[in-house]
């Protein structure tokens, strides 16, 4: 599979419509993404607002809507048995920022008018919200996977074309961990985060 650097995939994972984690109230995956996308451009269009307050709606949208545990957990894939509590705590942690930074990073790219959303597939626990986004002339597959959780539909990962930001993320790190340990792993994404100013490590 196709590994694809970080800074090359922001300008596309900022176009992304981040799910919400209410579908208690009978919303299908496909209308808690488009009800969603409302509550976003409200964000973004709102010029009453200070850049550091729509960090902050940003945030209390992104945080909620991710099933992190499963995300982690296939990150981590074997390890995610042999790491301790607070080692688990801790990616869960980095890769929530991981998502929210570069969302941030690229929310004024956003532009819903260029979004089509072509399908829903819903089978048990688990549905796929499929959409196009058109991106300077070309057309950008974007595959959103979700998971229902206590009556809710989170999201657990999301395809651009044939690339998953949790496969992405993981081969990325994969070196890392075999070379070093998940330790190891964590020890130099706290330095990154911390050296950077993109991450800070959260008590979460």
């Amino acid at each position: 599979m196709q590994i694809i650097d970080p800074s090359k995939i922001i300008s596309t994972i900022a176009l992304l419509l981040f799910f919400s984690n209410s579908s208690s109230d009978g919303r299908s995956p496909i209308d808690v993404v488009t009800m969603l996308n409302a509550d976003l451009v409200k964000i973004l269009q709102d010029k009453e607002l200070a850049v550091e307050d729509k960090w902050q709606s940003l945030s209390s949208i992104i945080t909620p809507v991710f099933d992190l545990k499963s995300m982690s957990q296939s990150i981590l894939d074997r390890d995610w048995k042999e790491a301790s509590k607070e080692e688990k705590k801790n990616v869960m942690s980095y890769f929530s920022q991981y998502l929210e930074f570069i969302y941030r990073e690229n929310m004024n790219n956003f532009n819903p008018n260029k979004l089509s959303y072509i399908g829903e597939q819903i089978k048990k626990n688990r549905a796929i919200v499929d959409a196009v986004m058109k991106i300077n002339g070309q057309r950008i597959m974007i595959s959103y996977r979700l998971l229902r959780k206590e009556q809710a539909w989170r999201l657990y990962n999301v395809y651009f074309e044939d690339v998953s930001i949790v496969d992405n993320w993981k081969q990325l790190h994969t070196a890392m961990i075999n070379s070093e340990g998940l330790q190891g792993l964590l020890t130099t994404l706290e330095l990154e985060f911390l050296s950077t100013k993109k991450y800070q490590p959260l008590d979460r």
